[in-house]
């Protein structure tokens, strides 16, 4: 996810703080796995075991989809005594069908699982129905496997409300296992097995995004430092004395008079 930025403003006066936005994550649960304890097969009606897995909680956000898995694995002791008067050839197969119903919906997943299959010839039955002999076959341990169901729902095409809220999704099982002999009639066949049956679920979901609040943003007042201020004195502008042009003098000059004596 995105994580968030925020950021505070001055404003008129006012302080303004705003979010950035978060974008919402699609996300899976962790697979939610459940299993029945390992029992001899005969799952019906009261012998059926019961599984419970859980909702999904819609505090985590919006539902899209569910993956609902079954899967089944066992083994039995086979053994089948041919009874017949010669020697026949057998061949032989045994599935075990699981089916996952639902309380109160009905069957919503089923798995095979299977031997593989087997083919021999037996002798004539040799008076010992012990699954041995010359008209015997066993073989202990014998493996159950198969390659599971899945269910996927998705919204807004399946309703997908029945896995959501608190509690659990309870489911009850089905199995049993059923032999395909190819041969004479008259071939004893026993096969006691037990198996697990386990379940799944994942949910995938748009996740619900928590926004915090916005911080509180309280701003300092400016830290001002007067500084002196810094003069340069001028130097005086000097205006110089006027300059002085002096007039010439207007001299009147007396004439000389020159005094004769007369004769």
């Amino acid at each position: 996810m995105n994580s968030m930025k925020s950021a505070c403003f001055r404003f008129g006066g006012m302080l303004l703080a705003t979010a950035g936005l978060l974008q919402a994550a699609v996300v899976s649960t962790p697979v939610a796995s459940v299993s029945t304890p390992t029992t001899q097969l005969n799952w019906e009606g009261a012998t059926s075991p019961a599984l419970s897995l859980p909702k999904f909680n819609s505090a985590l956000g919006t539902l899209l989809s569910v993956k609902l898995t079954l899967n089944f694995t066992g083994s039995g002791d086979l053994g089948f005594e041919n009874q017949d008067s010669g020697s026949r050839e057998l061949g032989l197969s045994i599935d075990v069908p699981v089916e996952l119903s639902q309380t109160g919906v009905g069957p919503v997943l089923a798995t095979t699982s299977s031997i593989t299959p087997i083919l021999t010839t037996l002798g004539a039955f040799d008076g010992l129905a012990d699954y041995g002999g010359t008209s015997g076959f066993s073989t202990p341990n014998l493996g159950i496997t198969g390659a599971g169901s899945e269910l996927n729902l998705a919204s807004p095409g399946d309703d997908l409300s029945g896995y959501v809220g608190p509690g659990t999704l309870d489911y009850t099982l089905t199995a049993s296992a059923i032999a395909t002999a190819l041969g004479p009639d008259n071939i004893n066949i026993t096969f006691p097995c037990e198996g697990v049956a386990t379940a799944t679920v994942v949910y995938t979901y748009d996740e619900k995004t928590t926004c915090p609040p916005p911080p509180t943003c309280t701003p300092k007042p400016p830290t001002c430092t007067p500084k002196p201020p810094t003069c340069t004195p001028k130097p005086p502008t000097c205006t110089p004395p006027p300059t002085c042009t002096p007039k010439p003098k207007t001299c009147i000059v007396q004439p000389t008079c020159t005094w004769r004596r007369r004769r």
